[in-house]
């Protein structure tokens, strides 16, 4: 979109939004096939799990070892960049693993704030996934190892995936990750659905 603010002295007095088309009709039937067709094939994946930890597993697993971080990458601000093009940014990864779950039968909210990267708060996306009736909070990004490589990528990690915040709370989140939102978020606090308790690794 485009913003165009009306200001009267130091006062802005009215606020224009104007949309702007990112790709052309044809294009977006074209994604919305591909994304269909690729998330369908991962929803039968997902079908074979019994619980919604099982579920969500899968969910974060597929995106992590099919998507790599870029920030170069293609339509990096919406799902087309992890389930068409397989390489995205938090935005990308953060709104694929929301519309995973929901296709899923699994409730969750898309999370926007900031958060502590090479020593400064920096703009980023998360989720909060609800799970046996507790929601935890998620950072998908920070699950793909290629996160954190250094610039020249000569470091790469391919296939590997973290769940150092993979079901945490509130309080572990909010070390490094602070939420610009203004409306109250169900409380994290639960650690049953924890991947280090739950798989018996804590």
């Amino acid at each position: 979109y485009k913003m165009i603010p009306y200001e009267m002295g130091d006062a802005v007095v009215k606020v224009e939004y104007s949309p702007i088309y990112t790709m052309t009709a044809g294009e977006k039937a074209n994604y919305e096939i591909a994304i269909e067709q690729k998330v369908n094939r991962w929803l039968a994946q997902i079908a074979g799990c019994e619980d919604d930890y099982s579920k969500v597993k899968k969910a974060y697993d597929l995106i992590i070892q099919n998507t790599t971080y870029d920030s170069d990458s293609k339509e990096n601000q919406n799902i087309v960049s992890v389930f068409v093009n397989g390489s995205s940014v938090c935005q990308g990864y953060a709104e694929a693993f929301q519309y995973l779950c929901k296709h899923a039968g699994i409730d969750n909210i898309l999370v926007t704030g900031t958060a502590q990267s090479k020593g400064t708060m920096q703009p980023h996306a998360w989720n909060l996934v609800k799970m046996d009736g507790n929601y935890y909070q998620f950072d998908i990004t920070w699950g793909e190892p290629n996160y954190t490589v250094d610039e020249n990528r000569k470091n790469q990690v391919k296939w590997e995936v973290s769940y150092k915040y993979f079901g945490v709370t509130d309080k572990e989140m909010k070390k490094n990750h602070k939420v610009d939102l203004d409306f109250p978020l169900p409380e994290c606090t639960k650690c049953d659905d924890n991947y280090f308790i739950k798989e018996g690794n804590y």
